[in-house]
């Protein structure tokens, strides 16, 4: 289906004569795409949500329409990726019913993982690895010695020496614990660029895997060390009759695969909807489209535009292929609808945050628009340089002043860095300037002071001008000082240059400000950790080399870092403000923002 209001109008019209000639009330307080999407009937069905178009509303809408058009609540299952997205959802349906006067069952509402397990429990019965009674292996949090911590799989540290102690790969233990358990995960689930790998005998005895670490380092870790660990860890789960939280979408999928028999009869449904399906990964696209091979139709909401997950297995081919290997199915018609209206964010974001994400290739086109607001769409994008991340920090902080002088609260603000591995300096910059003005502020990225790292800190205070590599080459062939490198190293890796810039990046931690942090303050958070997410007032930082985007990114790579920076300008309502300087690398989203539009300000903020 086109994006057309005359198909719209004349798709709504044939629809209308089945409800008597009008639309019921809880049907006409949809838009005219929303509302084509809702009534789609006899073929999948694609629906492109872009920011704050009111994708909820459209998929609990459908399946409301689906219930009163004859669908049986047990032929339908609507998936999502959080139990914050089910409840919306169930929320949502539940209020819609109560409106329509349906009161019938709603249809399962689940996550992928809840699914999963599901299933498992059914399956454990008919002849899979997994025995009845079988337990979940919960995550675990671990604190390394550069100060970060890592959600591991249990097993992972209650059996390390068998799983990890006896590696020859020159890693130490906190490095163990932070590859091998990710890089595992993304062979299970489907990573874009290592592929799906549901058991360890597909892998290579040769070669080498490649991953990023905390602090944005590159890792190379040998093919067949991975291998080894992964045999292991399946053999260890196996003993304990227990399953992690990637291996219930790994199982369905072999299930699905290998033994169709023992699992088919609980995956027969007249309906599948899937929200988020721009975060589907290989194992969960590849359990959807098995369903589908039985005459199942599928309904998938979701923005390839903000596809920013793929470290964690999201692959935006799944939105852009959609129609194309719906082709391969018994059902083969795709109809795709684009919900356009913005009720979200200021026109002025919109179109600024539209010119930027369309200099990617890879992506479905299509234009929001925004709906109508009471503010000033001229006042609502600001550029400023800065000549470094400080200098940003302590300009964000005397524009949070003036907006808290003019009506808005420090919990209508957000500021925002590129990724997690960020946090520390970019993070903390603002947190610190922040603190200095006594101004609340929380900061969603904990990490906490250790030996090793006053051990940095001290080398800093005592040769601040340093480089990291002198610092380096200086400790080189002293046991006790392993971890020093490591952590040196990683600086080295994420482009600083001098101990004192390592030691700025740390001073929040020995402060102990982190553990005064007030909830309701401005919230310091990662461009992921906002996803979902939507405030008054945005800061993004720091646009420049080496920082945003990430001077590694080529190719695919820069593409998704230009969602991520499309993601962080519409989490912004009301006002957006971005900083950073240009640079001389042609992949620089400093001038990207001055082609759309917009001019840079004066390095101070003018009062408004």
């Amino acid at each position: 289906m086109n994006d057309d209001k005359y198909i719209w109008d004349w798709y709504i019209k044939q629809e209308t004569k089945k409800w008597g000639g009008q639309l019921p009330n809880w049907l006409q307080q949809l838009n005219k795409p929303q509302q084509a999407a809702v009534l789609q009937q006899n073929s999948h069905l694609l629906v492109t949500a872009g920011p704050g178009t009111g994708k909820t509303q459209t998929m609990a809408s459908r399946a409301l329409y689906l219930l009163l058009a004859g669908t049986k609540p047990m032929e339908m299952v609507i998936l999502t990726f959080s139990r914050a997205g089910k409840l919306a959802i169930e929320r949502r349906l539940n209020q819609l019913a109560s409106y329509a006067g349906y009161n019938g069952a709603i249809p399962d509402v689940r996550t992928f993982h809840s699914f999963c397990l599901r299933l498992l429990r059914k399956i454990a019965l008919r002849g899979h690895w997994l025995q009845p009674g079988f337990q979940i292996i919960e995550d675990k949090v671990y604190a390394k010695e550069d100060g970060f911590f890592l959600t591991v799989p249990a097993l992972f540290l209650e059996r390390y020496e068998e799983l990890l102690g006896g590696l020859d790969d020159g890693l130490s233990q906190d490095e163990r614990l932070e590859y091998y358990p990710v890089i595992i995960h993304r062979l299970r689930a489907g990573h874009p660029t290592l592929g799906l790998c549901l058991r360890p005998e597909t892998l290579a005895d040769e070669g080498d895997l490649t991953l990023e670490g905390n602090l944005g380092q590159k890792v190379v870790i040998p093919e067949s060390k991975v291998k080894l660990v992964y045999r292991n860890y399946l053999l260890a789960m196996k003993e304990e009759n227990a399953i992690d939280f990637t291996g219930m979408v790994a199982e369905v999928l072999l299930a699905l695969r290998e033994k169709p028999e023992i699992i088919r009869p609980w995956v027969r449904f007249s309906h599948l909807l899937v929200d988020e399906y721009q975060d589907t990964s290989k194992a969960q696209e590849g359990i959807i489209r098995e369903i589908a091979k039985l005459g199942t139709f599928l309904s998938v909401v979701g923005d390839d535009d903000q596809t920013i997950y793929t470290f964690n297995g999201s692959d935006v081919t799944n939105m852009l292929e959609f129609t194309q290997r719906n082709n391969r199915l018994p059902i083969r018609l795709t109809q795709t609808i684009n919900l356009t209206s913005n009720y979200r964010s200021n026109q002025r974001i919109v179109e600024v945050s539209q010119k930027l994400i369309k200099k990617n290739q890879q992506r479905l086109v299509k234009t929001i628009q925004a709906v109508g607001k009471n503010y000033s769409a001229k006042e609502a994008v600001f550029l400023f340089e800065a000549v470094d991340l400080y200098a940003a920090a302590d300009l964000i902080t005397n524009e949070i002043e003036k907006l808290t002088r003019n009506n808005y609260q420090y919990s209508d603000i957000a500021v925002l860095f590129r990724k997690n591995s960020l946090a520390y300096p970019e993070g903390d910059a603002v947190f610190s300037s922040l603190r200095k003005k006594g101004l609340p502020v929380f900061l969603e990225k904990p990490r906490r002071i250790t030996e090793t790292l006053k051990k940095v800190q001290e080398l800093a205070a005592r040769y601040p001008e340093m480089s990291i590599t002198q610092a380096i080459n200086q400790t080189t062939g002293v046991t006790s000082a392993e971890k020093l490198r490591s952590i040196l190293e990683a600086y080295r890796e994420e482009g600083l240059t001098t101990l004192s810039e390592v030691a700025r990046s740390l001073a929040v931690l020995s402060s102990g400000a982190i553990s005064k942090t007030d909830q309701n303050g401005v919230r310091i958070l990662s461009i992921h950790q906002s996803k979902g997410r939507e405030f008054p007032v945005v800061f993004i930082l720091f646009l420049a080399e080496k920082e945003f985007p990430d001077f590694r990114a080529i190719g695919n790579d820069l593409e998704e870092e230009r969602r991520l920076l499309y993601v962080a300008l519409t989490r912004a309502k009301e006002k957006a403000y971005l900083y950073g300087k240009p640079s001389t690398n042609f992949n620089d989203f400093y001038q990207e923002i001055i082609r759309c539009g917009i001019s840079p300000g004066p390095t101070q903020v003018d009062e408004k």
